[in-house]
């Protein structure tokens, strides 16, 4: 094993849960064609960030996105993609094997109070971790420097002792500049692949 790293810290969408904007979209147009072109014409505004960040409640989010967007399509796209936020199973796997090798485990994740309140109580391994910093709690969204100076923090890691897994380029090079391995998960036997080499599983 590489006695390096001792904590393995996950992100929730991508990686442990499926997160498919594109079949949530198509889902969405087949109900209703004017539906807005692209899922991020409402996840990258300032009012949907600033909801996952914590500085405005859902609510909040969605008077301010009536503005752009239609209330019953916001309302829509939110029941959507929590309905459609179930685990991976081969992500699961991956963290039993981490977990069986004696390494400390930890949730990275840019999301809402409202949505990781919901999912807490439907699956209980969000409550097998040894730890957790989300967006909303520390009121910055990831690639911030801050939501991961906040977590290195919060459980006292060493930046050198810490592999951070992400489906997102950008999310892992702040990891980087900090000190921390990173792996990127383009897929999960990719992963798998890549947490042999580092000896982290069997």
């Amino acid at each position: 094993m590489d006695r390096r790293i001792r904590h393995v810290v996950f992100d929730l969408g991508g990686v442990l849960f499926h997160w498919n904007p594109q079949e949530i979209l198509r889902l969405l147009k087949v109900e209703d064609p004017h539906f807005p072109d692209h899922i991020a014409e409402i996840t990258m505004t300032k009012a949907w960030l600033d909801f996952d960040a914590g500085r405005l409640k859902l609510n909040e989010s969605i008077d301010q996105l009536t503005v752009l967007h239609k209330r019953e399509h916001l309302e829509r796209f939110i029941k959507l993609s929590i309905d459609k936020l179930a685990p991976i199973q081969h992500g699961l796997h991956l963290l039993e094997k981490v977990k069986k090798q004696g390494l400390k485990t930890y949730i990275l994740s840019n999301i809402s109070s409202e949505f990781i309140h919901i999912l807490t109580p439907r699956y209980p391994f969000l409550h097998t971790f040894d730890g957790a910093v989300f967006s909303y709690e520390v009121q910055a969204i990831k690639p911030q420097e801050k939501i991961y100076k906040a977590l290195l923090d919060k459980y006292d890691l060493i930046p050198q002792e810490c592999l951070f897994i992400d489906d997102y380029l950008i999310n892992l090079e702040t990891a980087a500049r900090l000190g921390i391995d990173t792996i990127l998960c383009k897929d999960h036997e990719f992963v798998e692949k890549e947490l042999k080499k580092r000896h982290l599983i069997e």
